[in-house]
Parts: structure tokens; sequence; C-alpha cells
């Protein structure tokens, strides 16, 4: 995935979306990975709810919701 841009006034949901970009990188040798990138980047996506306001919030935000919903599909069955 491509990393995200995430804007200074955002700055409380980029050690989330960094750790859930970390997380895809290392996903292939240890899939659990894909679900704890989900919940950081389902995190940051209700944080960022709460507190975005302007073009570039909502478009970051935006981002990161696109990038939720294939992740939320990939991690069904994980540990099954």
């Amino acid at each position: 995935m491509i990393p995200i841009t995430v804007p200074q006034s955002l700055s409380k949901i980029t050690p989330f979306v960094r750790r859930a970009e970390e997380l895809d990188r290392i996903r292939l040798h240890h899939p659990e990975c894909r679900v704890v990138a989900y919940y950081c980047r389902n995190y940051a996506a209700g944080i960022a709810f709460t507190i975005a306001t302007t073009d570039d919030e909502m478009e970051c935000l935006d981002k990161i919701l696109a990038q939720i919903q294939p992740c939320g599909e990939s991690i069904t069955g994980v540990f099954t």
C-alpha cells in the first residue's frame, strides 16, 4: 500500500498509521500482522472522525478508510 501523508493537525493518528504501514511490509511472514494493522487503521480513523475538519484532514481520513475495507475482508479466517 502507498504510505499516507498525515497532516500535522492529525498528528495524534500518525503513530497508528505508521505502525499499520510497517505491519503491511512484514505480513507475508506473519499473517496475524494483518489483524493488528487493521485495528491500528480502525483506531486512527476513529480519532480522525472526531477532529478532521479541513479538506486535507478529510482526504487523509478517506485514504485510511479506503485501506480499512480490503484489510477487513482479508483478515477473515486468519485464525481459523
